[in-house]
């Protein structure tokens, strides 16, 4: 890359970060575990999560760590939730970070740096959602803003079936109840969570009930670039959104994503494309360009990447 296209990255990259959430996620692959990283590979996410921790000095509302290890897939939570900025926060934060690269057998980790659109903002941040289901937990984190009765429409058959929010109650964080007075603290990155899993719940398919609920939204006229995320179940990642409204890359021994890679080594990341799905493993990287596209009518259906990529030996 050039100089010159280097510095404008630079310039989109510092505006984009005054407006908008940061995620952050890591996936060992299957010979290694984060704990057992190499020199380089810690030195590696060390460098991802500084550049993470200077981000969040504009990100007002609060940063929040997850680890996923083998030996623990049920009802996880977070490392750490934060209502300040990490740089306002900084023994806490680094203490959660050597925690996180040092848990046993730890596989998947999430980070997430909120600057706040909907529901309340003066909580330790939300983000990663989480969801538990059948021994699993599931979780998201979000960058954009979605409408929320768009989203209740969609949780609700336009109100007409509330059966769903009613078992799986949004959060308002004492303030009231949410049917009621409570809605103003719902935030909407739980409501996609909820959407999520009830698709999930219906298909009994993860990457189906997934596309189901993306196709949902983005055919309500919602643009994929507000709709950055990735979602986790402990076993994998996927990574969704609009055009570069994330990047990835992949090493010998892990896959990174990122909503502003670090600029020293902005070479290695590529964006994905508008309304693509990254799935990561620690088997390897399959790539869904056209996930939208694909009709999700036929019964028969079965998602087959459009682009395998084999792993790095």
């Amino acid at each position: 890359m050039s100089i010159i296209a280097k510095i404008v990255l630079f310039a989109f990259l510092s505006i984009g970060s005054l407006k908008a959430c940061s995620l952050w996620a890591v996936c060992a692959k299957s010979n290694t575990t984060l704990q057992e990283l190499s020199a380089s590979g810690q030195e590696d996410l060390e460098s991802q999560l500084a550049s993470f921790y200077q981000e969040s000095s504009s990100m007002l509302h609060g940063w929040s760590l997850l680890c996923y290890s083998d030996y623990t897939q049920d009802s996880i939570t977070p490392i750490y939730r934060s209502n300040i900025p990490a740089t306002s926060d900084s023994i806490l934060y680094w203490s959660a970070v050597n925690l996180l690269l040092g848990i046993e057998s730890g596989r998947i980790g999430l980070g997430h740096l909120r600057y706040a659109t909907s529901g309340v903002n003066s909580i330790p941040n939300p983000h990663p959602w989480m969801f538990y289901k059948d021994n699993n937990s599931f979780s998201l984190i979000h960058n954009g803003t979605v409408d929320k009765t768009l989203l209740y429409n969609l949780l609700t058959d336009n109100d007409t079936d509330i059966s769903w929010l009613e078992s799986h109650s949004p959060q308002t964080f004492g303030g009231g109840d949410w049917r009621t007075i409570g809605w103003s603290n719902v935030v909407d990155s739980e409501l996609i969570l909820l959407l999520i899993m009830k698709a999930i719940s219906l298909e009994n398919d993860i990457f189906l009930g997934f596309q189901v609920a993306m196709n949902s939204l983005v055919s309500e006229g919602v643009n994929a670039g507000q709709l950055n995320m990735i979602f986790s179940n402990g076993n994998m990642i996927m990574v969704f959104g609009g055009s570069k409204g994330l990047f990835f890359k992949e090493s010998s021994e892990y896959f990174s994503v990122m909503t502003y890679p670090p600029l020293n080594s902005i070479d290695l990341w590529h964006g994905i494309e508008h309304q693509e799905l990254i799935v990561m493993d620690p088997s390897g990287i399959d790539r869904y360009p056209n996930f939208i596209t694909t009709s999700v009518k036929d019964d028969s259906l079965e998602l087959v990447p459009e682009i395998f990529q084999m792993s790095i030996p």
